[in-house]
């Protein structure tokens, strides 16, 4: 990138948040995509106006942000991909039929977006976390870790992260409370 510069280039990346499982889906699902934009401004006016053509709503990023919009992404696909295949495999352990795990995950996931979208993280979250339960909750981290012993340090997290979240609006203790 220095190179680049010193060659008086000018320079942008585009960070589309798709969830990337093939090219074809990919490009089906691209148009309505969101895309953040960093980079030069000169460059970015040539860059945004393509990626609106091909349907995107693009926004900008802070260069310096870039590592955490990405670990964002991570964490809102990615883990809770993780997580849900945790949670089939709780309830296939519970005994579950198998034909039943798949429409469990379908609607927990279809009704906790929607809330999520709708009414923010704070106000949808729900379960013993959220009501303050703690003996629920260690006794269901407890089951949990002695299945799953890093699903267990997942729980246990979590749930101390829900807990904050319900009373403070934000899973980070050293951030200011949240109205959402």
């Amino acid at each position: 990138m220095a190179l680049l510069r010193k060659l008086n280039w000018r320079l942008a990346s585009v960070h589309p948040v798709l969830s990337f499982v093939d090219p074809d889906t990919a490009k089906k699902q691209f148009r309505g995509a969101l895309c953040g934009l960093e980079g030069d401004a000169d460059a970015l006016s040539i860059l945004q106006p393509l990626l609106e053509r091909l349907g995107a709503e693009c926004f900008l990023i802070r260069s310096e942000g870039k590592s955490l919009y990405h670990a964002g992404a991570v964490i809102s696909n990615n883990f809770a991909v993780v997580l849900q295949a945790i949670a089939r495999e709780a309830w296939a352990e519970a005994g579950i039929a198998d034909h039943i795990v798949p429409q469990l995950n379908s609607k927990l996931l279809e009704g906790t977006a929607e809330n999520v979208v709708a009414h923010g993280p704070r106000h949808t979250l729900t379960g013993p976390a959220a009501r303050g339960d703690e003996r629920v909750v260690a006794s269901q981290g407890r089951d949990v870790a002695d299945w799953h012993p890093q699903a267990g340090v997942v729980y246990r997290a979590l749930s101390d992260m829900a807990g904050l979240l319900k009373v403070t609006g934000v899973t980070n203790a050293s951030v200011k409370s949240s109205k959402k």
